[in-house]
């Protein structure tokens, strides 16, 4: 990354000081997670997963540390 610049949540750059973030950068990352091979995000389901795996990963580039359950970036929760 070049001087001046930062990574967001999901690894998208976005320029320092202001607000702006690459839209190809966001682009790609849209269009990953929605994509077929995801196969949906359902609770329990492989697409779940497949999605939580690539959220993490990009935390993970993006420097960020994680805070959710036994030190990872994800949090239980009940489901009804």
């Amino acid at each position: 990354m070049a001087a001046g610049g930062c990574v967001g949540a999901l690894g998208v750059a976005a320029v320092a000081g202001t607000d702006d973030i690459r839209a190809s950068e966001l682009e790609a990352k849209v269009v990953a997670l929605s994509s077929q091979r995801m196969g949906g995000r359902a609770t329990a389901s492989p697409g779940e997963r497949l999605a939580e795996a690539f959220i993490t990963k990009s935390f993970v580039a993006a420097g960020h540390e994680p805070g959710g359950d036994r030190g990872t970036f994800a949090q239980a929760f009940p489901v009804r």
